[in-house]
C-alpha cells in the first residue's frame, strides 16, 4: 500500500499496539512467576530446616505390609489405586499445594496422611 512517506495503515498500527501490550503482559507476567518462584523456594528452605529427611527402609517395608495385611483382614480386599495417578506422573489440584508438613515423612505416612484427608 503506497501513501505519504511515514505513514502507517490503521490496521498495521493496531496490529503493533497489540503485539507491544502482548509482550508487556509477558514481561509482568515473567517477572511475578520469578517473585513467586523465590517465596516458593524460601518457604520451603525454612520447612526443611529442622525436619529430618528418612529414607525407605527394610522396616518401612515391613510396616506397609503389616498394613497391608490389616486392610485385607478387616474388609476382606484391598482397595483399588486410582490408575490415573501413577509413579511420576503430575499430582492432581486436589493435592496441591504439598503441605510443609509431609516434608521429610516416610512415604507411608504421607499416604496415610493423605488418606485421611481425602
Amino acid at each position: 500500500m503506497k501513501g505519504k512517506p511515514g505513514f502507517i495503515p490503521a490496521h498495521t498500527a493496531a496490529v503493533a499496539r497489540r503485539r507491544r501490550n502482548n509482550n508487556e503482559s509477558m514481561q509482568n507476567k515473567t517477572k511475578q512467576n520469578n517473585g513467586n518462584k523465590a517465596m516458593l523456594q524460601s518457604a520451603v528452605n525454612h520447612a526443611l530446616e529442622d525436619v529430618p529427611f528418612i529414607l525407605f527402609s527394610s522396616a518401612s517395608l515391613a510396616k506397609y505390609e503389616e498394613q497391608k495385611k490389616k486392610v485385607i483382614s478387616e474388609y476382606g480386599f484391598l482397595p483399588k489405586r486410582s490408575p490415573t495417578i501413577k509413579d511420576g506422573s503430575v499430582l492432581p489440584r486436589r493435592f496441591e499445594p504439598v503441605s510443609p508438613y509431609f516434608y521429610g515423612k516416610p512415604i507411608e505416612e504421607i499416604e496415610n496422611g493423605i488418606y485421611e484427608k481425602f
